[in-house]
């Protein structure tokens, strides 16, 4: 999934995505960058029932609101299940 974040610092891989869903961790980052416009998007995996909450925070269930945004490409999810 691809996220935004306002925030200062870019998150490291492996950092732990929270959703109220869970009482543990529903993901984690892979991949974070800075954009030109000083915010942050990052690639994660996540559970699907998180996602569908869309209510996703980064490093605790307290931590910094994560927005959802579309991949630049689509997925063929049935030709992914085959995989």
């Amino acid at each position: 999934y691809r996220l935004a974040l306002d925030a200062d610092e870019v998150p490291a891989p492996g950092t732990g995505l929270f959703s109220p869903v869970h009482s543990t961790s529903v993901g984690e980052v892979v991949l974070a960058a800075r954009t030109p416009e000083n915010s942050v998007e990052l690639l994660a995996v996540l559970q699907d029932d998180a996602v569908a909450d869309g209510r996703i925070s980064l490093g605790s269930a307290e931590g910094a609101p994560l927005v959802l945004l579309n991949l630049p490409y689509t997925l063929d999810s049935d030709r992914e299940i085959q995989r």
